[in-house]
């Protein structure tokens, strides 16, 4: 047996070898990460039995340094205190408390209440503290479950996972890690159902906004097929700048989501102080007026929803009235005769008869009444804290639809050099004519 092959040996056994180890080293991680995961799922809960009572919470408090939030649920309906009582958002809610039911201890840490506030579990925390104290109450009000939520922890949590987080039973001096993240936030936007309208724009027929000084801006357009909107109240002379920019009129309704909630009786609101009131209408009947009002550092929007009576049957006439009429050209288009047959040729094919004119689709009335009802009772007793792009659609003026006006006396800007200076009127002109104006020989 010679060196080379000698060698050649020995690299192999060095290769399956090396490979083996890789092998068991990926087996082993894999079994340390199950290990882990299963001792996890064994380890000591901090709230054992919890998860079997979620269903007798009946209020959830969130203290933070700066905000408090309290969730709580009136006629099986969960609702913001801090936002006078409007709904909350049930994801919210069913994500906090999974969390709470599914916290696990994985490691004491300090008993030193100074060293507290290094992991965000001290009992009085500064301002900007991440510290935050989540209490769980039953139905007669009895507390329950507490735990003061520190700050994440990336170094401990599972490949994939989100951190686990340091925490804290209030009382107790000792904090711990705990397996698991905790989605407590301490703010109201994370806790009120703040999408509260959204009409398509393919809805609206009409927005017309009506200004303390008395300056009125109508957009509309008179058939929900027609393309665009139209500027009905431009001054006579004046150019829209931009038609696109005319069609916001038809969005004002939709995919609407407000920054702060309150009853309008909390603000003391009055239509008569409002900065602009404006009334939008849809082709079905429905009738919104929205009032802007500025209350503190916000812009609020009041909403009452109507259904006109009068508009709905003026509607429907007009759809008959097309039907009848479209029945009427249709029936006057007489198919021509069929040509006699000609022997010897295929037989002529007959002329189609009119296309059936379809019945007219009506506006349900009962219908509208019962939208326009749902809708005023779920909007009209609140203000709605909107945002500045939303307020300022509702405040538009007509200038803003408009091109700029030149000031007056000033001259026409002259063609630069090379600009064509427009062409000469040819009609009635022969190619002699044209030549000698031009100056061409």
């Amino acid at each position: 047996m010679n060196t080379k092959f000698i060698a050649i040996i020995g690299a192999i056994a060095v290769i399956l070898a090396a490979a083996g180890l890789m092998l068991s080293s990926k087996r082993d991680q894999k079994k340390q990460t199950v290990d882990a995961v299963r001792q996890i799922s064994t380890r000591e809960a901090f709230f054992p039995g919890l998860s079997s009572k979620l269903e007798d919470v009946a209020k959830i408090e969130l203290i933070g340094p700066k905000e408090k939030v309290t969730v709580e649920k009136k006629d099986s309906q969960w609702t913001v205190a801090e936002s006078d009582g409007y709904a909350a958002r049930e994801d919210s809610i069913s994500n906090l408390l999974n969390d709470f039911g599914n916290v696990k201890k994985l490691e004491a840490k300090t008993s030193t209440a100074s060293l507290y506030s290094r992991i965000g579990v001290e009992d009085s925390p500064a301002e900007d503290s991440e510290s935050k104290t989540i209490k769980l109450y039953g139905k007669g009000g009895a507390e329950f479950a507490a735990l003061i939520v520190g700050k994440d922890d990336y170094t401990s949590a599972e490949e994939g996972q989100g951190p686990n987080k340091f925490v804290r039973k209030p009382g107790d001096k000792q904090s711990w890690l705990a397996a698991g993240n905790i989605r407590a936030y301490v703010t109201k936007a994370n806790w009120v159902k703040s999408d509260f309208l959204d009409i398509p724009a393919t809805r609206i027929q009409s927005t017309e906004i009506l200004h303390k000084d008395g300056e009125r801006v109508l957009i509309a357009k008179a058939d929900e097929k027609l393309p665009v909107y139209e500027l009905k109240t431009k001054p006579e002379g004046r150019e829209v700048k931009d038609p696109g920019s005319i069609a916001e009129g038809s969005r004002v309704l939709s995919g609407l989501r407000f920054d702060d909630v309150k009853k309008r009786a909390t603000l003391n609101l009055n239509d008569a102080d409002s900065s602009a009131t404006a009334t939008i209408r849809t082709f079905d009947g429905l009738v919104f007026k929205a009032a802007v009002h500025h209350s503190g550092d916000k812009d609020y929007v009041a909403l009452d929803v109507s259904a006109d009576d009068a508009a709905i049957a003026a509607a429907n006439d007009a759809r008959k009235a097309k039907y009848e009429a479209d029945k009427a050209v249709a029936a006057a288009q007489t198919p021509a005769p069929t040509p006699a047959p000609v022997e010897g040729q295929p037989a002529p094919t007959a002329a189609p008869s009119p296309t059936p004119v379809p019945e007219p689709t009506l506006i349900e009335a009962d219908k509208i009444r019962k939208e326009a009802e749902e809708l005023n009772a779920k909007l009209s007793p609140w203000a709605f804290a909107v945002p500045a792009y939303y307020r300022d659609r509702l405040m538009r003026r007509n200038e803003y639809f408009l091109k700029e006006l030149k000031p007056e006396g000033e001259a026409a800007t002259p063609p630069s050099p090379g600009e064509s200076k427009g062409l000469p009127n040819l009609e009635g002109m022969d190619i002699q004519q044209l030549m000698q104006q031009q100056g061409m020989k």
